[in-house]
């Protein structure tokens, strides 16, 4: 994605959101994309709503290289956040999911199990 596509997807939520007396920034860092939300002192912002909104806006675009997007809101001028959402836009990776260890897969306890089976029966004719 290039500065021309983050310039359109701001001056897009710009236009939606200008109702709501909010300026919005967009910036992109790697995989992520950043949209910050900034109200006036002393005005109320129904982040978690405006959040869903976007969410929605968001499906226009192309953000095929884009992973996460994190929604900030704040007061204007201020570096300290009020409220934020991260978006996860990809799956998790099936390879860093939690291990499946060896002792828990059946074909394994069967195996073990043929094993002790055939050691038992072994140790049993060597002794007669």
């Amino acid at each position: 994605m290039g500065l021309l596509q983050v310039e359109e997807i701001r001056e897009a939520l710009q236009d939606v959101l200008s109702e709501h007396a909010l300026v919005v920034q967009v910036n992109q860092f790697r995989n992520q994309l950043n949209i910050i939300l900034n109200k006036p002192p002393g005005t109320v912002a129904h982040y978690s709503a405006l959040a869903d909104f976007l969410k929605s806006r968001l499906g226009q675009f192309h953000l095929n290289d884009i992973d996460r997007i994190k929604i900030i809101g704040r007061i204007q001028g201020s570096p300290k956040p009020d409220w934020e959402e991260v978006i996860d836009l990809r799956p998790p990776n099936p390879a860093l999911a939690a291990p499946v260890y060896a002792s828990s897969a059946p074909w394994v306890v069967a195996i073990a199990a043929g094993f002790v089976s055939l050691l038992v029966i072994f140790s049993y004719h060597l002794g007669q």
